[in-house]
């Protein structure tokens, strides 16, 4: 999250713009979220941090980010399963505000969310028990994750996806800038 900040602060420092591009016909929309958190890493050495960008992706890999937001998570949490969970319930509870918000607002209907959200995480350990019925031993934990199931159980979200990351360290934020000034959201980055 160190790092997280660190590539914020140097985007500020650099000139460039974000691009909203044509997303093309509202059928193609999606939702996609990327949630991450670090346990235990802020200077009290006891809180942990989360992170989420919300992007509204189109045809042909276009993109445009709707909400971002780096912040303490409001809790103590006891493992890094404990932060990730927490940062991708926050990070899912605003991308179904946003595409419902969209949803009254383009559709002019006040029902649930039309499109579609697919969030990422590269917690492997949340993946495999958001998409298993076996508990974690946390019993507070397991609310979390329940909820998180809930959603994907009544379409809400429509999926969750682990992807690897690379090296914490070594994080390259050109992927986000590029996204942010070219408009297109490469999930692919050798593309």
């Amino acid at each position: 999250m160190l790092k997280a900040n660190k590539a914020v602060r140097h985007a500020k420092n650099v000139s460039g713009s974000i691009l909203f591009p044509n997303l093309g016909p509202s059928s193609d929309w999606k939702i996609r979220v990327f949630c991450d958190a670090s346990w235990g890493n802020l200077p009290d050495g006891v809180s942990s941090s989360q992170g989420h960008v919300v992007f509204l992706t189109g045809h042909a890999q276009k993109g445009c980010p709707l909400a971002w937001t780096s912040n303490k998570i409001k809790r103590k949490v006891s493992s890094t399963l404990a932060a990730e969970t927490l940062s991708m319930q926050d990070s899912l509870d605003e991308a179904v505000y946003l595409g419902t918000l969209i949803t009254e607002v383009y559709f002019d209907s006040y029902s649930a969310n039309k499109i579609p959200i697919t969030v990422y995480t590269d917690n492997k350990s949340l993946y495999q028990n958001v998409h298993s019925t076996k508990q974690v031993h946390e019993k507070r934990l397991r609310i979390n994750i329940a909820e998180i199931q809930r959603m994907m159980a009544t379409g809400e979200v429509q999926t969750i996806e682990w992807v690897q990351s690379k090296t914490k360290r070594g994080a390259d934020n050109d992927w986000l800038l590029e996204c942010l000034s070219f408009g297109e959201l490469k999930m692919d980055r050798d593309e």
